[in-house]
């Protein structure tokens, strides 16, 4: 599901799940949810079909966003439910993954046909606009504008974002202090990305989604990180703050 909120505001409510099992039998499931930054366990119980197993599985329930899983699992393919426990905006989940395993994607380009990314959390806006855009949001969605909304302008990456694979190239002082502030966000970002990072902050999850390549994987991946990542990390978080913001106006003037 994706809303649009007027020219200034995108918000894709549909996020990628990674469901790890780490213990199956006739009888038993024990695993692990990840989506949105969140790392959750389920157990559950399992029954044999002809083509597989039918599995009933819940997360632990001290978290509110914790609910339920019903799935159907096969050699290649994992397809099912999820529902709330609690009064959320969205009860129910449903989901078809194919069975994949987890590499470390080094050499991975970001897409350039998918999209630029834009932060649109941050936002150029007068305060009667910003009322009219909440006004057709949801209470999730007005939650999410009204905590960014003291950023006062959108911010946009250039295509250095595609020409540049920071887990692999040793950045330099010299390049990184040319980079706009969007560029030097996403290419550190872009790091932890192909680790697998699972990533609360809505708009880098939204952008990477889009990347054929990301699979969410971990909340923590820190152990993970090459030298030369951990270099260009340092040097990028170095510029990030007092680098000059690139904004993106959406044809305004």
């Amino acid at each position: 599901v994706a809303v649009h909120a007027g020219e200034r505001f995108y918000w894709n409510r549909t996020n990628k799940i990674t469901i790890i099992i780490d213990q199956l039998n006739d009888q038993q499931i024990a695993g692990r949810s990840i989506v949105a930054g969140n790392e959750r366990p389920f157990k559950g119980t399992v029954s044999k079909t002809d083509s597989g197993y039918w599995i009933k599985a819940k997360e632990p329930g001290d978290h509110k966003q914790d609910g339920a899983f019903e799935f159907t699992l096969t050699d290649s393919l994992l397809k099912g439910k999820w529902l709330a426990n609690g009064d959320l905006e969205i009860k129910k989940r449903r989901f078809v993954l194919t069975k994949k395993m987890f590499a470390y994607a080094q050499e991975a380009m970001l897409d350039s046909n998918s999209h630029q990314f834009i932060d649109w959390t941050r936002s150029k806006i007068s305060k009667e606009e910003a009322d009219s855009i909440k006004l057709k949001m949801t209470k999730d969605e007005r939650e999410i504008f009204e905590e960014f909304e003291e950023n006062n302008d959108f911010a946009s990456a250039t295509e250095n974002i595609f020409r540049i694979n920071s887990s692999t190239t040793l950045l330099t002082e010299e390049e990184v202090a040319n980079f706009k502030r969007g560029d030097i966000y996403i290419l550190r970002n872009s790091i932890y990305a192909r680790h697998g990072y699972s990533f609360k902050y809505a708009p880098l999850r939204v952008y990477f989604d889009k990347q054929s390549w990301y699979m969410p994987y971990s909340t923590d991946i820190k152990n993970e990180l090459t030298e030369i990542e951990k270099q260009n990390i340092m040097l990028l978080l170095k510029y990030e703050k007092n680098a000059k913001e690139f904004y993106d106006y959406f044809g305004r003037g």
